[in-house]
Order: C-alpha cells, then structure tokens, then sequence
C-alpha cells in the first residue's frame, strides 16, 4: 500500500507496471524524487525485491500494489485520476496544458512499456491520457524515462503556477 505521510508530502504519483527493463525502472525512481512525484510499482518482475535497489538512496522510496486493479481502487477511494503516457488518437498533447491535465491538483501518471507502449489493460484503468509531441519522422518513440520525465516537468511547472498564485516556488 502508499505511505500516506509520503504522498501528502508529494501529492503526486508515478506509477511503474509493466516496465521491463530494470535500468529504465531506476531512472523513473530517480526523476520521480527530482519533480516530487511518489513512485508506486505495479507487479514489476524486473525487480524482484526491494534489496535489488540497494544503490538507490533513501529519498528514492517507493510503495507497491501487487495489481493494477488495487491500484485502481485505491486511487478511486482518494479521487485521484490515472493519466497514461502515450501517443494515441484519444491522447491530448502534452502542450495543450489547459487539457492535459486534471484540475483536481493530484495525478497518477503511468507510462507505457518501452517497446510495445501502454497494455490494453493498463489503458483500461486509466482516466486519460497524454503524449509528448514529436516533431521528426524517423520515430514515434522516446526513452520511457525520457517521455515521463518531460511531462513530470511540465506538470509541476503548471500545477506549482496553477495552484496558488501567492507561492513562487516550491518548498524544500
């Protein structure tokens, strides 16, 4: 389950299912601590323990659900939208901010696998989605880390400029 002491303090989730690669999964709990956003792994074969992030540092912690419909129901219960990271027709672009994200203050973001994107279940879950627009055509596709990191960045710009006009910059 979510250390709620933790969450209050960041107020903002990244949820990590069905990233394969255990390098990427080390790079997201590092942005994540960089933007304030708290992890949560979802299943995650690729890290078996919590001993296998050992090179972590202790700012790096995380909370785990053993499935994304847990997961589901625990955001529901704190009213907490799951936004999936993904190009796709419904997604709306990352620069459309006054509709990429939602304007209840907390979010869950999830993004997709580094191959194959979000799962037909992981989309299932999610309220909406977002995508980092591309401007070349020799791909469609960024780094997991790189995608997420890029709207984590952009999210706390628009929330910490939306949410009270008084504060100027986040606290330590």
């Amino acid at each position: 389950m979510i250390d709620a002491s933790l969450l209050m303090k960041e107020k903002h989730i990244l949820v990590i299912a069905n990233v394969s690669k255990r390098n990427n999964i080390i790079s997201l709990l590092y942005s994540a601590a960089a933007f304030g956003f708290y992890p949560v792994i979802v299943g995650a074969p690729a890290i078996k323990s919590e001993g296998d992030l050992l090179l972590l540092e202790p700012r790096c912690s995380f909370s785990r659900f053993d499935t994304l419909v847990e997961l589901r129901v625990w955001l529901d219960s704190k009213t907490i939208p799951l936004v999936g990271v993904e190009i796709m027709a419904e997604a709306v672009s990352l620069l459309d901010t006054s509709n990429a994200f939602p304007s209840c203050g907390m979010v869950a973001l999830m993004p997709g696998n580094e191959g194959t994107g979000l799962s037909e279940h992981q989309k299932s879950v999610c309220n909406s989605f977002i995508y980092v627009p591309q401007y070349g055509h020799s791909t469609a596709s960024l780094n997991v880390n790189v995608a997420t990191t890029i709207i984590m960045q952009k999210y706390k710009a628009w929330w910490w400029g939306t949410r009270d006009r008084q504060v100027r910059e986040e606290p330590s």
